[in-house]
């Protein structure tokens, strides 16, 4: 998506709207992206956007900050993937034990395991990720 359509809606000038433009193109030159239908494209925008309402004027700098924001996001994706598989691999541990202690799930002290799930999940958000 090319960033002009989103900039209808805001009061910059010609020659603001040709440095956010000349940094969201660089931006995605860099990133090696297309400058088509794909939604990265959109989030890149909206932040040079967002950048750009905060002040920022150099379209360097816009796009070195929304190439770092771009993995700040990747980042934050991947640990929260990890957290995904980490907290999946318990559950079918604790899945497994069940089985075979005739269906009732027991911690290796022969505790009933605690009520809250791992990393902050509550059970149905736990169920959903299994589906």
């Amino acid at each position: 998506m090319p960033i002009r359509p989103l900039l209808k809606n805001h009061a910059f000038g010609p020659d603001e709207i040709r440095v956010l433009t000349t940094a969201f193109e660089d931006t995605l030159r860099t990133l090696r992206l297309a400058n088509g239908g794909d939604p990265v494209t959109e989030i890149i925008a909206r932040k040079i956007i967002e950048l750009a309402q905060q002040g920022e004027r150099d379209p360097v700098q816009l796009r070195e900050r929304a190439i770092d924001f771009c993995r700040d996001r990747l980042a934050a994706n991947a640990r929260w993937r990890a957290s995904v598989v980490a907290g999946k691999k318990l559950v079918d541990r604790l899945s497994t034990k069940a089985e075979g202690q005739g269906g009732k799930s027991m911690t290796s002290s022969g505790e009933p395991p605690p009520t809250s799930w791992p990393l902050g999940w509550s059970a149905p958000l736990q169920e959903q990720s299994r589906r």
